[in-house]
């Protein structure tokens, strides 16, 4: 097993480019935008019912609640999207180790996506006992983040070690 862990922290600086990228490419790209706006006119992925100023009003939605004021989870999920990459962008200046902007973005988006499922309002995203299907995807992604970020300390720990 630990040779497996070695062999995956081996590709970690080509993996911690790729997560920067898709990081900004989950908030800011043409596609991502493009399905997020689509989602926020079409009404899915819709959120719950609110009485917040910052809400949103469908009046013919075949999807979600069509007169009914309702959280913009659409909204919320691209802006927290776009505050992870800019998270990512500073992490990335001050890494220390190869992976730990991997890492990072596992525990960050995992925990995003965690929360955000709890205003949605849609029911066809399945569940997992309490949990949404994403919620209970998004506890493995974030052990997974927080697993990596422990081993690329300790490699990183006992590099500086050996020094």
């Amino acid at each position: 097993m630990t040779k497996l862990w070695s062999k995956c922290l081996a590709i970690a600086p080509i993996v911690s480019s790729i997560a920067k990228q898709a990081a900004f490419a989950d908030s800011h790209a043409e596609i991502r935008l493009r399905r997020k706006a689509v989602c926020f006119f079409a009404g899915c992925c819709y959120g719950k019912e609110t009485e917040s100023f910052f809400s949103v009003i469908f009046q013919n939605s075949e999807y979600a609640p069509n007169h009914v004021a309702l959280i913009p989870t659409q909204l919320y999920s691209s802006g927290l999207d776009f505050l992870h990459f800019l998270l990512l962008l500073l992490i990335a200046r001050n890494k220390k180790a190869d992976g730990q902007v991997t890492a990072c973005y596992l525990i960050f988006y995992s925990v995003g996506r965690f929360v955000i499922e709890f205003f949605r309002g849609d029911i066809i995203r399945g569940s997992v006992g309490i949990l949404s299907t994403s919620q209970f995807i998004s506890i493995f992604t974030g052990i997974a983040g927080v697993v990596m970020m422990i081993l690329v300390s300790r490699r990183t720990a006992g590099n500086e070690a050996g020094v």
